[in-house]
């Protein structure tokens, strides 16, 4: 019997994809909808989804999934799941959780799913949640058949690194112990999954979280055997040196961790460090450098600005930075969110305004509910508020040092908005942002750090305001995604 029309076309579409000729596939197949034959045939469906895919066509690759649903609904969970594939591999970290939401909802000990979950709640700073969703997925390995474990083990390997990472996030160290030392052992086979070098670096941060930086110190220098140029061993190195007051060799340390390539994500490290030490004036050099060579990592760099302001008696300069971050649009369940509203109601409380500080504790509180500190520190306040009221201390932050202050110049403030219109065929589109939905042009030129994740309308975006030299209108630069900016907030993961 000859194959049917459709089951050719599936099998053209498969082999043009195979062979990497996904813009003639979709030339030919791309745009089929209802009432065509074509939209019935379940694999040639599958094919130019997948296509769709890989070409980066959001609307038609949820469009073609969503139809792969219809004409499938037993395996909606992985068409589920395959979208969301799409928006992680895209940075797109909230859509892809609702789309493994999805997928979870028709098949809830979907492994591969409550790992790709888990790790996109660990990239949006929400260690708890994806904690929860990564110990999910490692129950749900270990329920499993033998066969199952054998396909999954390398995912399961991953779940339980990343878990292991969240659960010290939280302060179950010894949970992220543990979690640790099952990956270890399940990634004993000949092809590594985890490298040896970053499972020791990550149990030195265990160390580092107990108050163990002998330890610590001894598996990082064991690392550093084994890779010399990772910054992330060289920036724990310099927190440990540091932690054990050797601060030559954290100095060394964290210097070479900047010079390295890549090494950009330590300068915050570096930064911090000259702060201790009350050298301010580098401090805020590395800072602004940071901003520079590192600018997906801005909202901890404009804590730390933060922080430099109130170690030089600017309380207020400090809030103002804080309010900006904390009106931002960053995810209010996420670690970067709380500690911004924490450190605000800590200002505003040493000023004597309680009832500001009250309320954004409130906001915390609301967000960590199983968060006992914060619930203590939030009972406290609003017991010493009905004891003694608002004593609101007006003072004025002290000067900049000249020098600090024309190195922070340096460093302009971010806007946040949202992608208001985007022309891909012209590379350019409009933010809106502000109050009163102002409108600014940008042309995709500006999106360095998108890594080819174009602009669409309704993209939560940052940026800062410059004057095109050709037209001397304002125009937006250095765009960046916001939730790019939440997932490396961290001056370092691992």
């Amino acid at each position: 019997m000859s194959a049917s029309p459709a089951d050719s076309a599936a099998k053209q579409a498969r082999r043009l994809r195979e062979t990497g000729s996904v813009q003639k596939l979709l030339e030919t197949y791309g745009s089929i909808k209802s009432p065509d034959a074509a939209w019935s045939d379940h694999e040639l469906v599958l094919e130019v989804a997948r296509a769709h895919s890989l070409a980066g066509n959001e609307k038609e690759v949820e469009r073609f999934f969503a139809r792969c649903v219809e004409l499938n609904p037993r395996r909606a969970a992985l068409y589920h799941c395959q979208v969301g594939w799409f928006y992680q591999r895209r940075k797109r970290w909230a859509r892809a959780i609702d789309w493994y939401d999805s997928s979870l909802k028709t098949f809830g000990n979907y492994h591969l799913c409550l790992f790709r979950r888990g790790y996109c709640l660990e990239r949006l700073h929400r260690p708890q949640d994806a904690a929860e969703s990564l110990q999910s997925a490692v129950s749900t390995y270990e329920n499993s058949s033998p066969e199952q474990q054998q396909r999954s083990r390398g995912i399961q390997i991953q779940a339980l690194f990343h878990l292991s990472r969240n659960l010290r996030e939280i302060d179950n160290l010894d949970g992220a112990r543990n979690a640790l030392e099952s990956c270890s052992n399940l990634d004993n086979g000949p092809d590594i999954i985890i490298r040896h070098e970053h499972r020791l670096a990550s149990r030195a941060e265990i160390s580092i979280s107990e108050g163990l930086p002998e330890e610590a110190l001894r598996d990082l220098h064991a690392a550093c055997e084994l890779d010399g140029k990772s910054p992330v061993i060289w920036e724990r190195l310099g927190r440990t040196y540091a932690a054990l007051g050797n601060t030559e060799s954290a100095e060394e340390a964290l210097v070479r961790a900047t010079s390295l390539p890549r090494g950009a994500v330590a300068l915050v490290t570096l930064a911090r460090y000259y702060r201790h030490e009350h050298r301010y004036l580098e401090s805020a050099e590395k800072l602004v450098l940071a901003l520079r060579e590192h600018p997906r990592g801005e909202l901890q760099i404009r804590l730390e600005m933060a922080r430099l302001h109130l170690d030089l008696e600017r309380p207020q300069a400090a809030l103002n930075i804080l309010k900006r971050l904390a009106d931002g649009r960053v995810p209010p369940k996420s670690t970067i969110a709380t500690t911004v509203r924490t450190t605000m109601a800590e200002i505003h409380a040493a000023s004597g305004r309680r009832t500001a500080a009250i309320e954004e504790l409130r906001l915390v509180v609301e967000q960590n509910l199983t968060n006992q500190k914060l619930q203590d520190k939030f009972d406290a306040l609003v017991s010493l508020h009905a004891s003694e009221g608002d004593e609101p201390a007006v003072e004025d932050d002290a000067p900049l040092p000249s020098r600090v202050e024309d190195i922070l110049k340096d460093s302009t403030p971010r806007k946040f908005g949202e992608v208001l219109s985007y022309f891909p065929d012209r590379g350019f589109g409009f933010i809106a942002h502000g109050p009163t939905k102002e409108t600014v042009f940008f042309h995709v030129s500006q999106c360095p750090e998108m890594e080819g994740t174009l602009p669409v309308p309704g993209m939560k975006v940052s940026f800062t305001i410059a004057s095109n030299h050709r037209t001397g209108k304002e125009q937006a630069q250095d765009v960046l995604q916001t939730e790019e900016l939440l997932a490396n907030a961290a001056t370092v993961s691992g």
